[in-house]
């Protein structure tokens, strides 16, 4: 078998000046951004004090975040150029950690599984 290095993407937020957290692990970075999404639309709710996850208002929420979150790189064409972003005293950042692929196949990647919306 042959192994091929790949990376992974770590969503990391930190608060304030403490400690960072890994918020979640992706195979790339339109994954990383649509977890993103659901990290700031999740965050929006609680500020709205909403707390009924399948409420109207938090499937409307989630689901423009994630569209925003699919299309947007596409339609930049951008390369990501920023590391981190500042949301309040929330710092968000991911770093890319290299893997090693032994060919397997194994879980599948969450985008790809997702519906597809439009």
């Amino acid at each position: 078998m042959s192994r091929k290095e790949n990376n992974v993407y770590l969503l990391q937020s930190t608060y304030k000046e403490c400690d960072p957290e890994t918020l979640g692990a992706y195979k790339s970075m339109k994954g990383l951004c649509r977890g993103f999404a659901d990290v700031i639309a999740q965050d929006c709710l609680v500020d709205f004090g909403e707390k009924d996850e399948n409420s109207d208002l938090s499937v409307m929420v989630k689901k423009v975040a994630r569209k925003v979150a699919r299309l947007l790189p596409d339609l930049l064409k951008v390369d990501f150029c920023e590391d981190e972003c500042r949301d309040g005293r929330t710092v968000y950042g991911y770093e890319a950690m290299p893997v090693e692929d032994d060919g397997e196949d194994g879980e599948e990647d969450e985008e790809d599984n997702e519906e597809q919306e439009d």
